[in-house]
């Protein structure tokens, strides 16, 4: 039996509790059934593991797996449980959308839901003619729900506990305006598919749909009416500096690459305490963790580690600060820094992790931008002034990742040597072998 020692032991129990609210909310790989479709024993092992909520929404049509929640389509039946119990009364309401459409349709076009929900519900099935939405049309949520809501409690004779009204906090406030600015001027697609191109991870921000508003970015930042300090990440990690060189050469043609990229964001290096390296896939690992790499639960790779052996890490960071600067007049500006950066990481064969000295700074946009002196009181995005100051931020960036020249990025990229795989025995090397074996003779 494998010895450990008490305090090794202890920091790995940290480690793997620390931030183990951003595992637990995701399952990669898995694909989630609708209700009507599953199996008995399908629906109890979901049942065992699944949150317990007021609402569920469906889906007739399930979305591709990874389909991003903006290019989803809008929810089709909407399952209220108020007791939050299984066995709990259930209720479903059907927007059917503007168009009018009879029952009867309906029921000819998706008969297994209506199948199930007739032994689920019996008739408290609702069908109303209204749009199609993304969020709870009913509100169970909300201490000060619409009118529009409390019409459509009121037409299904459903009720929710009051809950007590919380305001909003600042930060709150804050990301519901910048994540949107951010995402339409500098994180967006024209500008991921530019770095895809170029041979580098995609960014990722946040969105405003469902529960991603902070996926992918620095949960433990920064983020007040007198500083805003926001930051992100994405790697690829290649199998081998062969691959890494194969991967970009297919870019080069204007084709897919053809060897295996894992690309992902690496949130929880940001964790306080965590001491969570990005780059650990790319480290290699021994006999015991590559025969049981996955967590017991949610199958994810344990601490972060990779069975594979990865010897190419590629990433692309994006940091937004910003700091309000008061004057002597009252008035205040506020200064954005906006700061884009890329690195690529490889070990040689016979090196165990990626060091410090072959982790190579490439691309490095900046951008400083203050603004105009404004009287500001609360959330500083509420004032014209301070998003001009960053937009114009944004957009310097953003001219910056769209002008590098991709050619030139591949290029340098697509080719492998020698010293790119394993080390050379120069001089040095060779004096430094024979000094460390004359001292491990004279020990002896």
């Amino acid at each position: 039996m494998k010895e450990i020692l008490k305090k090794d032991l202890l920091a790995k129990l940290n480690e793997s509790s620390i931030g183990m609210d951003e595992m637990s909310k995701y399952n990669p790989g898995r694909e989630e059934k609708n209700p009507w479709d599953e199996t008995p024993e399908e629906r109890a092992e979901r049942q065992r593991f699944e949150k317990r909520s007021v609402t569920k929404s469906y889906r007739f049509q399930k979305p591709p797996i990874g389909t991003r929640p903006e290019d989803m389509s809008a929810v089709d039946v909407w399952i209220y449980n108020p007791t939050k119990d299984p066995q709990g009364e259930k209720t479903a309401v059907i927007p059917t959308g503007l168009e009018p459409i009879s029952e009867e349709e309906l029921r000819a076009t998706e008969p297994k839901f209506f199948e199930w929900a007739q032994k689920e519900m019996g008739d408290r099935v609702h069908i109303i003619q209204m749009k199609k939405v993304y969020h709870d049309p009913l509100e169970p949520g909300k201490a000060k729900p619409s009118p529009k809501a409390l019409n459509l409690r009121q037409k299904t004779n459903l009720s929710f506990d009051t809950k007590d009204y919380v305001p909003t906090s600042d930060r709150e406030k804050i990301l519901r305006t910048f994540n949107p600015i951010a995402s339409k001027v500098l994180i967006n697609q024209q500008v991921n598919d530019k770095l895809i191109e170029s041979g580098f991870p995609p960014l990722k921000m946040p969105d405003q749909m469902f529960k991603g508003q902070k996926a992918g970015t620095d949960t433990h930042s920064i983020v007040g009416n007198s500083e805003i300090n926001f930051g992100g990440h994405n790697y690829d990690f290649y199998l081998s500096i062969a691959d890494f060189a194969k991967a970009n050469e297919d870019r080069l043609y204007g084709d897919t690459p053809s060897v295996d990229v894992l690309t992902t964001h690496m949130p929880r290096q940001y964790n306080p305490g965590a001491n969570w390296d990005a780059l650990r896939p790319a480290e290699n690992m021994d006999l015991n963790y590559k025969d049981d790499p996955l967590t017991p639960l949610l199958k994810l790779a344990k601490r972060g580690y990779r069975p594979e052996d990865r010897d190419v890490a590629v990433s692309s960071s994006i940091s937004i600060r910003g700091i309000e600067r008061i004057q002597p007049d009252g008035n205040s500006i506020y200064e954005w820094t906006i700061d884009f950066s890329t690195l690529i990481g490889k070990k040689l064969k016979d090196q165990i992790r990626i060091a410090g000295n072959n982790r190579q700074k490439d691309k490095n946009f900046t951008c400083t931008e203050a603004s105009v002196p404004f009287l500001c009181a609360g959330n500083p995005l509420q004032y014209k002034e301070c998003v001009e100051a960053l937009v114009k931020c944004l957009n310097k960036v953003k001219g910056d990742i769209l002008s590098m020249d991709v050619t030139a990025e591949l290029e340098s990229r697509s080719v492998v040597d020698r010293s790119d795989i394993t080390q050379r025995m120069n001089e040095n090397t060779i004096s430094k072998l024979v000094s460390t074996i004359m001292k491990e003779i004279k020990r002896k």
